[in-house]
């Protein structure tokens, strides 16, 4: 008799979907066909009646087992979101209160997590509804941290001009601190991207339930991008986060006229979804830059790219978007920030948060793209063995399926 398949209930805020527009989105997407097409689980997913997820629903690749949870109408509802709305203006990670009390109430989704033989909490703000594993019957209980939110609070504390935006910085950091101890001592499994968030999370290297686990973004099978000469920049992200579009405007103000003065016949193309309308017209009045607002396939994204650039000056956890380039061997010019947590300086044509050096980087890349694309290549292979998929699938194993994985934690700080 074949053994039973794994009963995951997943509490997320975003429903899985091929057509997902933002990065952590891609790793939930990845995530739910690892488990249900390779690892042979089931998954069922407690989401928010949200109108992303509402789309989301409506996309034919969506996962098929899921509930939207919290939904507008009752007196309960307007209650929670007036609450959530009021608490988020001094902690931007609290949980969503409507989908809390919806889960916790409801008869429907308690039998959900009851009978799940794991629970899987996504983000930081959701993995604070771990308190919901008491519905359950013993379940594993994993939480994947995408970012340490602690350390985007410590952040902009120190970023901070006035004394109110200071005070506000510090107390979310203080909560999202004190949260993810909490979170150390629950959980049975934490998931991290990168050894640098584990090192955040554990600076004593006491926990030996963190698991580091690397997105799987790249192809086996792929071939490494071929030299371009079109002196085309790419800037690829989610631009309803303030963090990209800071990065953005920082960019096209402090480097791309120096840029464009070395290389006049630069462009930068900009993809991604989530730009407001006033940013987009900013951007439209500049001839040397294409917006390509969301593109559904992201080779047609970084066909004949020279260098992805990564401005990003603030924000935590590892960047996809600076894994991409680096896994496809296209060279990567990024800030301290965008290149945290994603291998060594070596891997990149330059890491600068100096704007001088940074435009420096980015049009020698153009200049030179046969020298810049051979250390991308090089750069390449090293990268594709950290963000492999078999990888990935052994780490899942272990961690939700309880089968003993032989791939050895990496040795580096990706």
């Amino acid at each position: 008799m074949p053994a039973s398949r794994t009963q995951i209930c997943s509490i997320t805020p975003v429903l899985p979907h091929a057509r997902v527009q933002h990065a952590g989105g891609t790793y939930v997407w990845q995530l739910h066909t690892a488990l249900e097409s390779e690892l042979g689980a089931d998954v069922h997913y407690l989401v928010p009646d949200l109108p992303s997820n509402v789309l989301a629903s409506e996309d034919p690749t969506h996962a098929r087992s899921f509930n939207l949870v919290a939904r507008a109408g009752s007196t309960r509802h307007s209650l929670a979101l007036k609450v959530y709305n009021f608490v988020r203006r001094v902690d931007p990670d609290v949980p969503y209160l409507p989908a809390l009390l919806d889960l916790w109430c409801n008869r429907r989704w308690r039998a959900a997590i009851r009978e799940a033989d794991v629970l899987d909490f996504q983000w930081s703000s959701w993995a604070r509804l771990i308190g919901l594993r008491r519905l359950g019957r013993g379940a594993t209980t994993v939480v994947t941290l995408h970012d340490v939110t602690s350390q985007r609070g410590l952040r902009e504390r120190n970023n901070a001009i006035s004394r109110a935006q200071r005070l506000k910085w510090h107390l979310a950091y203080r909560t999202a601190l004190a949260s993810e101890q909490s979170l150390l001592r629950r959980a049975d499994h934490v998931i991290v991207f990168s050894e640098k968030d584990r090192a955040l999370l554990d600076p004593r290297a006491i926990h030996s339930h963190i698991r580091v686990i690397p997105p799987p973004l790249a192809d086996s099978g792929a071939a490494g991008a071929a030299v371009s000469s079109s002196a085309t920049v790419l800037f690829l992200g989610y631009f309803a986060r303030a963090e990209n579009r800071d990065g953005l405007i920082w960019f096209i103000e402090s480097c791309w006229p120096s840029i464009r003065s070395a290389v006049p016949e630069a462009r930068l193309r900009v993809a991604g979804a989530g730009m407001s309308d006033e940013l987009r017209s900013r951007l439209e009045a500049d001839r040397s830059i294409d917006l390509l607002g969301f593109v559904d396939d992201l080779n047609e994204v970084y066909e004949d790219v020279c260098v992805a650039v990564i401005p990003l000056l603030s924000g935590a956890g590892v960047k996809f978007k600076t894994v991409e380039p680096v896994v496809r061997g296209i060279p990567v010019v990024a800030t301290a920030v965008g290149a945290e947590g994603v291998g060594e300086p070596d891997w990149y044509a330059g890491v600068s948060d100096d704007p001088k050096q940074f435009s420096a980087a980015v049009a020698d890349a153009l200049l030179e793209p046969g020298a810049a694309f051979e250390r991308a290549a090089r750069s390449r292979e090293h990268a594709r063995t950290v963000f492999g998929r078999e990888s990935f699938l052994g780490h899942l194993r272990s961690v939700y399926l309880h089968e003993q994985s032989n791939h050895e934690e990496p040795a580096h700080g990706i």
